[in-house]
């Protein structure tokens, strides 16, 4: 019976572990935000924006992963721009950490847009109520 529970335990945390190193965090660049907003291609984005995009759920042990991104960008940009369309699913948790590290970065003197969320977490969103001092929140386009 122990050992049953300990390979449950064990499980879970592999699985949480898996899940934390398949989400990624990519800067876009200018060409690739210009293709995906449907923008001219001669667009050019002001020098002090940086666009991130996250692909894979959000929760705490991928919060750290997204905190250790923004950090190393805030020194040198004014306004963070969080692309959510492929976040299929955030925890309380990981809303927790989200809310966390934009309050950081707004204290730094940026500020968070995010935008393209899907409405399952932007329901999540205005039910927790947290992240109201994160820039505008946007529908995912349809």
């Amino acid at each position: 019976m122990v050992a049953v529970n300990v390979g449950v335990v064990l499980a879970s945390l592999l699985f949480m572990r898996r899940m934390a190193q398949s989400v990624s965090i990519e800067e876009d660049s200018e060409a690739q935000v210009a293709t995906d907003s449907g923008l001219w291609q001669d667009y050019v984005m002001p020098r002090d924006t940086v666009v991130y995009s996250i692909d894979g759920p959000l929760f705490f042990g991928a919060a750290e992963t997204l905190e250790k991104t923004l950090r190393r960008s805030q020194n040198r940009v004014r306004t963070i721009v969080i692309r959510m369309r492929r976040v299929p699913f955030m925890d309380t948790t990981g809303l927790s950490a989200l809310d966390e590290i934009v309050a950081d970065v707004q204290r730094a003197g940026s500020r968070v847009v995010l935008c393209e969320v899907r409405a399952n977490v932007l329901e999540k969103f205005r039910r927790d109520r947290r992240l109201r001092n994160a820039g505008r929140v946007f529908r995912e386009r349809r």
